[in-house]
């Protein structure tokens, strides 16, 4: 599916799932199959008729809920294997006879779908080999087979040496080193007096990147459910921990089911951090921070009145004392809010 979504030259297929299934298939032969997940089992023959397949498909669906069918080529004359970085670089080799031509016309489409891939499938993290190959049926290019995240070590020494001319092997150094990376920021207990909190792990500039959350993922609920379903102790938990999506107060972010995603940052009257312009969901440094020191936001700036007030110890000279959504303060950080209007309060019963 993610294939389609990136837009590849896709062959003729079918999920099968029962016998039914199997006597509704209209593909064209040559084919190959594997189970819908390839981490379960990957079946490399080449099918040439319907008997063998019927009979192939039997036997693995005993074993197996959903197995991939699709349409080869079945010969390995125009086969175009393809090594893809993360940033969607690539090394292409010719496994059979060598046809410059052919290479220098499929090269183009070639790239942009590595690309594509690496972008939408991969999502920019290490590698993936594609096979494509001529289509049987006309001149197009399409895509025959994936293998995600294979070794190098397994390679051929073609397809090595092209990696390798290419500089993705230094490339795939520095992605490995980026990964390493130590984090920005780490997660501190200070005892039960002062509880958890979040802490520089390096000398931070001022403007620089501190959490990246435009295009993360995050666990949503709506008010309205929360109220109806969930228990005391849990509306407790969302009161004091759920950020606001809107300024209606319908829609909020919760805390991760994976605790090394938690962030207990602390508030300040004057923090050390806030939210880019342009209301961005990425947090930067508001000035320059030292190493060891404690991460604080302004919890105006993406709280609303489900927050409950609390008294402010952060001992600044512009500390408010009591806490709540204020629009005073809202209006001092400009675009540099999760809010783009102030919170509205909550109507009062009659």
């Amino acid at each position: 599916m993610m294939c389609v979504y990136a837009r590849l030259p896709m062959p003729l297929f079918s999920v099968v799932k029962s016998e039914k299934d199997i006597e509704q298939l209209s593909l064209r032969f040559p084919v190959k199959l594997r189970t819908v997940s390839p981490l379960q089992c990957v079946f490399d023959s080449v099918l040439m008729d319907m008997p063998t397949l019927r009979r192939v498909l039997n036997e693995v669906l005993q074993s197996y809920e959903k197995v991939l069918v699709w349409e080869v080529n079945g010969t390995k004359s125009r086969e175009l294997v393809t090594l893809v970085s993360a940033s969607g670089c690539v090394a292409i080799t010719q496994e059979g006879f060598k046809d410059d031509v052919w290479l220098q016309q499929c090269t183009p489409s070639i790239e942009k779908y590595a690309r594509d891939f690496a972008t939408i499938v991969m999502n920019n993290s290490g590698f993936a080999k594609l096979c494509f190959n001529k289509s049987p049926y006309s001149d197009q290019l399409f895509l025959e087979d994936v293998e995600l995240g294979c070794s190098l070590v397994d390679l051929n020494a073609e397809l090595l040496s092209a990696f390798s001319d290419k500089k993705l092997l230094e490339e795939c150094v520095r992605g490995g080193e980026r990964s390493c990376k130590r984090p920005v920021a780490e997660v501190r207990y200070g005892g039960n007096e002062r509880g958890y909190f979040v802490c520089a792990n390096k000398d931070i500039k001022r403007g620089e990147l501190v959490f990246e959350d435009e295009g993360r993922s995050f666990a949503i609920v709506t008010r309205p459910f929360v109220d109806r379903h969930w228990g005391e102790e849990e509306k407790v938990t969302f009161a004091e921990y759920a950020w606001p999506l809107d300024a209606d107060g319908h829609v909020y972010a919760i805390w991760e089911s994976d605790p090394s995603e938690w962030r207990p940052i602390n508030h300040s009257c004057d923090p050390n951090c806030i939210f880019d312009e342009e209301h961005s969901l990425n947090v930067i440094a508001a000035r320059d921070i030292k190493k060891e020191e404690e991460l604080t936001m302004d919890y105006s700036t993406f709280c609303d009145y489900r927050m409950r007030p609390f008294s402010c110890s952060c001992a600044s000279e512009c500390c408010r004392g009591l806490i709540l959504p204020d629009e005073a303060a809202l209006r001092k950080y400009g675009t540099h809010t999760w809010h783009r209007r102030p919170p509205i309060p909550p109507a009062k019963s009659v």
